[in-house]
């Protein structure tokens, strides 16, 4: 299947050969790299529990610049 617009764009990116998580579980996962914290610091560590309400993060941050997240 040819895709040249996708082509064009993976030519000027990067590709990262290498990538680790600090969790095995997508949801901690997803909150380090939005935080910046690890699992034990955002307490987080299971797929059954949410990010603190009070607990900055990426999406905030851009929500409350007007953006849509």
């Amino acid at each position: 299947m040819d895709r040249p617009v996708l082509a064009e764009r993976a030519s000027r990116g990067l590709r990262f050969v290498t990538t680790l998580t600090p969790s095995p579980t997508t949801r901690a996962g997803l909150a380090s790299l939005l935080t910046g914290l690890t699992p034990v610091d955002h307490d987080l560590r299971d797929d059954g529990r949410r990010l603190a309400a009070d607990q900055p993060d990426l999406a905030r941050a851009f929500a409350e610049r007007g953006y849509r997240t």
